[in-house]
């Protein structure tokens, strides 16, 4: 098991720098992207998006990885009428977005009605986690550490590579549809973290030591 990808979001107010601290990626911020410290849920800081068109991180060099792998952050929604977390679509990967409140996840066979299927309902100005999790063809999707979808993609889902090398953070591929909160902590890991079990999500990052590895606290199903 190994971290991909880890971008804190910390430094100084108004920075537009995002290291990944595994050292792996390029993490490159575009428009009205930066790092805010003025919220009181991220201490060390987190990336601020408001919602302007243009505004994203882009991240390139992103290891290949095997079909097993966990995808989560923090965010605080500012605003939850649309907004987009990750976009893959370029190389054929997933999104995931917000519409009208609405947690959509749009990947591989898992299409809906075509825009993908909400999964699950989110509240402005409400810090809140976000894990997406794959393995085999298993998706699994939980907000705060509770499962609240699993789907099993028909034909064998998307090749693992399908998540492809780069992709945005915060915007759409297609332009726009920019999230208006803040992120932190966002992680790969090229392991399934959780696998269908409630867990504990890891705590927000507020300085120091850079923990790359993390060991999940699982919860029991209710």
């Amino acid at each position: 098991m190994a971290t991909v990808l880890l971008v804190h979001g910390n430094g100084a107010e108004g920075s537009t720098s995002f290291p990944d601290s595994t050292g792996n990626c390029t993490v490159t911020a575009t428009g009205n992207a930066k790092v805010t410290r003025t919220n009181s849920n991220f201490p060390a800081g987190a990336l601020s998006l408001d919602g302007t068109g243009g505004s994203h991180l882009a991240v390139t060099n992103l290891p290949t990885r095997p079909a097993d792998l966990t995808e989560q952050f923090w965010v605080y929604l500012n605003s939850v009428g649309s907004g987009t977390f990750f976009d893959y679509r370029a190389t054929g990967g997933p999104l995931l977005y917000v519409a009208s409140s609405n947690l959509k996840f749009l990947g591989g066979y898992i299409t809906g009605d075509g825009t993908g299927v909400s999964v699950a309902t989110l509240v402005a100005a409400q810090k809140t986690h976000i894990a997406v999790e794959r393995y085999g063809d298993i998706f699994n999707i939980y907000v705060n550490g509770s499962s609240v979808f699993r789907g099993t993609g028909s034909g064998g889902g998307p090749d693992p590579g399908d998540w492809g090398e780069s992709f945005l953070i915060g915007e759409s591929k297609d332009g726009g549809n920019v999230l208006n909160g803040l992120m932190a902590d966002y992680s790969i890991d090229n392991t399934a973290l959780y696998k269908d079990s409630n867990f504990t999500p890891p705590p927000v990052y507020t300085g120091g030591t850079v923990l790359v590895r993390r060991r999940p606290l699982f919860l029991m199903a209710s």
